[in-house]
């Protein structure tokens, strides 16, 4: 079995430990758990249950002679002390009774991952993972946690030989078991990637064919595919089922140790000098935490690897042969009226924007429905903004910690001056970001266009319409954004006592410039929601012309009704590899601007928090009177960020909204037959039943409830 020989070098020590039963036979048909395996676990499990109870007793009840500084006084340092040996006691053994309760469920898991690799093999898996440089470090950070527990408890501490013992073997008994615990996760998630890497190459491997006429074979290759993708569903639930609760305790010492002894390092460090070496646990504080946090980061990072290959959306599926029909829904789609079709003449205007600001490239327009990398000239003119921007950005923040600003904070009170000094900071903060994650996306993005592109020829050669964008709204807020920037820097202006220096006039300027082309950017990521969101309403609308109420509606007979099913099988590929594509495009748009998102989300909410607290105070203190810049300088600011995030929340839930409606549409789709049935079935269980969400760099999820 090849899963046995991708793991064995993890299942070794992982077995000996019990967190792994032992097995009997390497070939599936006698595979196995051997029954002298099963007896170790349960006799490994019982002795560790039985030592952890000693041991809680004797820390929880004589806490005071486990002091690892006799010097240290204070019932808060005993407290955290007790409880953070507890919960070692706790962690390791619930990771070990968890293991060995659920040892039937690993043998099903790699029982069915070795019929998986049957196929996967036959059809070419060679893959395999290796963790040894990663094992020596969690290895090298373990045994730094046992030799500086050691240092400290027996050179620097009065704690008698016997309790010197129970501390440092529950301290080696949680390193140990936390380690090999991280490592055979990281090992199994890791295979588990591969092959699921391995299956989204073949099934991309579907839209590199060009084939005319697809066979009945090809779509049952196809299913196949889904069959065994949902398998390794099955497979990522069982995992979850096994690990589960030791991972909920494992991550709560985690996280309680860490923070521990992060204050008592913070505590050592902020102790006068001269009672600093008295009082020194910083060695085994940092040797905690640096352990801690890196099998937490190989855990995080191994669950994350599998996460992005389980919703990677690389499923595409052939094409069908053209057909020109007829789609009526005038209010995404029009007839093709020109031999070409304009390449997003809505957004045209952000477009030049953008591009003439460096956060987009100048792309080479190569046909209708394909754009270019941008020339050698363009790159340098785009380096050369982004140099400038660059350029401008280090001056003001120079002049922000130097007395030439002091100019722009006039205001009575010290609080309004701090608040402005933020929003400058955090203004500046978002464009610079803004700017280098455009730099950094420049491929991605063109990559983007180019496939909204071929999409839309793919949906004009199938049924002769050409698909709108309606972002007609782009326009209109690019006149708010301008207009509420303008605005803001006349009063601004007008309001600065004494002769502006040309310092205070380039920090106004460029302070507009930032906000105005920040807020430029988040118009164009909605914009291009909304394009994807279109296109899901045209995949929905083919769809549901295969209910049951719209066949109702257009057949006259049984016999018509039948007949206008029979185009399902056929069409349903093109529905699903289409859909598969903008689940893609969707993600790459996440992936793009998250970041960007998540940082002016942030400058945004305290930008419009500090408005509303300055309209509060001016109203409260001059009981219901307030001065009329204080009261167009607010309106400014939160008429500009209140309409962005109303539009970004909007275009995100109504894009999230149409991507999901799809397996409600299909679930009612008409049809008897057992073959109609098969490819529901496919259809619901694979990627279309998942929930998508457009997130804010994976923090939140951003819809109508971000405003909430």
């Amino acid at each position: 079995m090849k899963i046995l020989s991708d793991i064995l070098i993890v299942a070794m020590p992982t077995q000996l430990c019990a967190l792994l039963p032992f097995f009997s036979g390497d070939q599936l048909d006698s595979f196995k758990i051997s029954a002298s395996g099963k007896f170790y676990g349960l006799a490994v499990a019982l002795v560790i249950l039985v030592s952890g109870v000693i041991f809680s007793e004797d820390v929880l009840f004589g806490s005071n002679e486990y002091k690892l500084m006799t010097h240290l006084n204070g019932d808060t340092d005993d407290i955290n002390r007790t409880i953070e040996t507890l919960f070692c006691i706790c962690s390791y053994t619930v990771i070990v009774m968890s293991c060995v309760l659920n040892a039937s469920k690993h043998y099903r898991t790699i029982r069915d991952l070795g019929k998986l690799d049957e196929y996967l093999v036959a059809h070419g898996y060679v893959g395999s993972y290796s963790c040894r440089y990663l094992g020596t470090v969690l290895v090298l950070a373990s045994a730094s946690v046992v030799l500086v527990a050691f240092y400290y408890i027996h050179f620097q501490s009065n704690v008698d030989p016997k309790r010197e013992c129970i501390l440092l073997v529950v301290y080696s008994l949680q390193m140990i078991y936390s380690s090999l615990f991280a490592l055979y996760l990281r090992t199994i998630l890791k295979c588990l990637a591969q092959r699921i890497e391995f299956l989204n190459a073949r099934l991309d491997e579907f839209t590199r064919q060009e084939k005319q006429l697809y066979s009945k074979e090809d779509w049952l290759e196809l299913s196949n595919l889904i069959e065994i993708f949902c398998k390794f569903r099955y497979i990522n639930e069982n995992m979850n089922s096994i690990t589960g609760v030791g991972l909920l305790f494992l991550f709560g010492f985690s996280f309680y140790t860490v923070t521990n002894q992060s204050y008592l390092a913070f505590s050592t460090l902020t102790t006068p000098i001269q009672l600093r070496k008295k009082y020194d646990t910083i060695g085994l504080s940092c040797a905690w935490v640096l352990a801690e946090t890196i099998i937490m980061a190989v855990i995080c990072s191994s669950f994350d690897c599998l996460a992005s290959e389980s919703h990677s959306h690389l499923h595409p599926h052939p094409q069908m042969n053209p057909r020109s029909r007829q789609v009526s829904n005038d209010a995404f789609a029009r007839r093709a009226t020109s031999a070409e079709s304009p390449v997003f003449e809505d957004i045209g205007t952000i477009l030049t924007v953008l591009k003439a600001c460096g956060l987009l490239p100048f792309y080479e327009q190569i046909s209708s429905y394909e754009v270019g990398p941008p020339t050698k000239t363009n790159e340098f003119y785009s380096f050369f903004v982004r140099g400038v921007v660059h350029a401008l950005t280090i001056f003001n923040i120079y002049s922000l910690i130097t007395p030439n600003a002091h100019q722009l904070f006039f205001s009575l009170r010290e609080t309004d001056n701090v608040n402005q000094w933020i929003e400058l900071l955090l203004c500046i903060f978002t464009y610079t970001l803004t700017v280098l994650v455009c730099a950094r996306n420049t491929k991605s993005m063109l990559e983007i266009m180019n496939e909204i592109l071929q999409l839309d020829r793919e949906v004009r050669r199938q049924f002769d319409v050409v698909l709108s964008n309606n972002c007609n709204f782009s326009v209109k807020f690019l006149v708010v954004i301008v207009c509420c920037q303008a605005y803001i820097m006349i009063l601004r202006i007008y309001t600065v006592q004494g002769a502006i220096t040309p310092t205070s006039y380039i920090l106004i300027a460029f302070y507009a410039i930032q906000n105005g082309l920040t807020a430029t950017y988040i118009v164009f990521a909605s914009a291009l929601l909304r394009i994807v969101c279109i296109r899901f309403q045209f995949v929905n609308q083919l769809l549901n012309a295969f209910t049951y109420v719209q066949q109702q509606k257009l057949a006259k007979s049984r016999r018509q009704l039948v007949s206008a099913m029979e185009n399902f099988p056929e069409d349903s590929l093109f529905i699903y590899r289409t859909h598969n594509k903008l689940l893609r495009i969707y993600k790459s748009i996440n992936e793009c601007c998250s970041l960007i998102i998540v940082c002016f989300l942030g400058y945004s909410f305290y930008t419009v928090t500090t408005n509303w607290y300055n309209l509060f105070v001016q109203i409260t203190n001059n009981k219901g009177t307030i001065s009329a810049y204080i009261l167009q300088w607010c309106l400014a600011w939160l008429c500009l960020h209140t309409s962005l995030l109303a539009l970004l929340s909007r275009c995100c839930g109504a894009t999230t909204y149409e991507a999901n409606t799809t397996a409600q549409i299909l679930a009612r789709v008409y049809g008897k037959s057992k073959e109609f049935q098969n490819i529901i079935d496919k259809f619901l269980t694979k990627s279309i039943k998942q929930e998508v969400q457009f997130t804010a760099y994976g923090f939140f999820a951003i819809d109508n409830s971000t405003l909430i």
